[in-house]
């Protein structure tokens, strides 16, 4: 997960978030990943934050238990 801190906003504030689905995205392994951008907006339109989540399938060994899967850089 990346986020990226544009400003603050107030208790009050009303906010508005959006959100961008990929799904056809691969992994420096080529393993098929799924993406997200979200954009949290004031109503004015400025933006609060920018964040970007990267999920992945996890993996599970010969006993059926899974392995940790490393975070990686994007």
């Amino acid at each position: 997960m990346v986020l990226d801190y544009k400003r603050e906003c107030g208790r009050d504030s009303v906010l508005q978030s959006q959100t961008t689905v990929f799904t056809d995205c691969t992994d420096g392994s080529g393993e098929t990943t799924l993406q997200c951008e979200q954009l949290l907006c004031l109503e004015s339109g400025h933006t609060i934050v920018k964040a970007r989540t990267m999920w992945r399938p996890k993996r599970s060994n010969a006993k059926g238990t899974v392995t940790p899967v490393s975070a990686g850089k994007f």
